[in-house]
């Protein structure tokens, strides 16, 4: 690598193909991400995984839970359901 060894540097030195790869993602190889960013190993940039979403945590394959979207929770004007919905959310 360059001098520049921050942010601006890796940049820099990233080709046109590698800065694609990394704002477009790819099929998680290990097939256990819902989103998958492949990294880049000659810069030290590691791939990102990514598992969970504001209705929940899913991997494929495996058991997980799904809660209601915000705007179908905040509709029932339910406080004590939010109130539950949130611990359980912040549980797993």
């Amino acid at each position: 690598m360059g001098e520049d060894t921050g942010v601006e540097g890796i940049v820099t030195e990233l080709t046109t193909e590698e800065k694609l790869r990394l704002v477009h993602g790819a099929v998680d190889p290990e097939g256990t991400a819902t989103g998958y960013v492949p990294g880049v190993e000659r810069l030290d940039v590691p791939p990102l995984r990514l598992a969970d979403g504001p209705l929940g945590v899913r991997v494929p394959g495996r058991s997980s839970t799904a809660f209601p979207a915000g705007i179908a929770l905040a509709a029932t004007f339910d406080t004590d359901l939010v109130r539950r919905q949130g611990r359980a959310t912040a549980a797993r």
